[in-house]
């Protein structure tokens, strides 16, 4: 008599465990969960020579840019390259926008820092 009244319980959870699964909304079969949107880091290359101009006198400049747009700019320079690499990290596309327009205006001359 015990073991009926075990196997019933049993048999009621599960039947609550289903009943609650297909209460949830299921994806459609074969679509992809919905992911928050990530920003992949932009890179640029600028000329070695143009590093200084960009960084500033004691960073000034680069952290001008960072604080204008929001976004995370990182300058990757080896001794005696042609080129440097800028990577751009922002929270959302309008960070990335607004350092790569920054970013041009330094290096052509037409930045407020």
């Amino acid at each position: 008599q015990e073991e009926e009244k075990r196997r019933a319980e049993e048999e009621a959870k599960r039947q609550e465990e289903e009943a609650a699964a297909q209460a949830k909304p299921q994806p459609a079969p074969g679509a992809r969960a919905q992911q928050k949107p990530k920003n992949k880091p932009n890179e640029l290359s600028i000329p070695a020579k143009m590093v200084g101009k960009l960084i500033g006198k004691g960073g000034a400049t680069i952290k001008g840019l960072q604080a204008k747009s929001g976004a995370y700019i990182k300058v990757d320079s080896s001794p005696g390259a042609q080129y440097a690499k800028v990577t751009i990290s922002a929270k959302d596309a309008k960070g990335l926008q607004a350092a790569q327009q920054l970013i041009k205006a330094v290096l052509e001359g037409r930045a407020p820092f």
